[in-house]
């Protein structure tokens, strides 16, 4: 059950990281 959670934290946390990831990238081309 546990590797589950994991798996299910993980696709809930991608979207999460290419939005991070996106604004970092264009706070970097802003700079």
């Amino acid at each position: 059950m546990e590797e589950k959670v994991d798996i299910v934290a993980l696709g809930e946390l991608l979207p999460m990281i290419q939005i991070i990831a996106h604004l970092f990238g264009r706070a970097k081309s802003m700079q």
